[in-house]
């Protein structure tokens, strides 16, 4: 009778292990791209009021991060441990006084924080995380950095394919409508609507 019932347990013990673990991945990946996207914000419109979402969302990462060592293997937990070394890099870059470098340092730490996550939890990316990475990649274009031309592809690209998960929402519309426009310097609007969307699609 012991055996018959451990067994089940076990499995479900398993289960919400799993569960819980790749809450926490998917998380993490929505972080990486969020942060980032808000510190661009920061930058390019300098409004204080934004760097306490980002030391908010920073709080968040902490927690998603700890969460998701408690399941994972030794060499797992190496990447986990480089991935916090590069979230208290954002806390150093929220002082700094440099605009455009810092801006693109931000860009790197967020495609490690991002890569580094994903060769942990390979699956698919969630929608919030995919509209972070677009808004992301949006405001990066200010920063003549990344490609112009490929990076502008790959934010249509995205604006195509996220319409089929948002098209029903005001501020999906208002926000597409300034993408596909080259409305890129207007920062605090554009985190305005993220917020609203955010709010509506919880």
């Amino acid at each position: 009778m012991r055996r018959w019932f451990v067994a089940p347990l076990f499995g479900f013990i398993l289960t919400n292990s799993y569960a819980s673990n790749s809450v926490a991945t998917d998380e993490i990946k929505y972080l990486s791209q969020k942060i980032a996207f808000e510190y661009l914000c920061l930058k390019q419109s300098g409004n204080e009021a934004i760097k306490e979402s980002i030391l908010s969302d920073i709080d968040k990462l902490s927690e998603s991060l700890r969460s998701a060592a408690k399941s994972q293997k030794n060499a797992d937990k190496n990447i986990l441990n480089f991935i916090a070394y590069s979230k208290d890099e954002i806390k150093e870059l929220l002082e700094r006084k440099d605009n455009k470098e810092s801006q693109i340092k931000i860009l790197d730490i967020s495609d490690s924080l991002y890569e580094g996550i994903k060769s942990i939890d390979t699956k698919a990316d969630s929608n919030k995380t995919e509209f972070y990475k677009l808004l992301k990649l949006y405001l990066a274009l200010n920063l003549d950095y990344l490609d112009t031309k490929e990076t502008k592809a790959l934010v249509l690209d995205k604006v195509k394919r996220l319409d089929k998960s948002f098209g029903d929402s005001g501020s999906w519309h208002t926000l597409k409508s300034l993408i596909t426009q080259n409305q890129s310097d207007i920062p605090t609007i554009i985190y305005l609507l993220s917020n609203a969307l955010e709010k509506e699609k919880r």
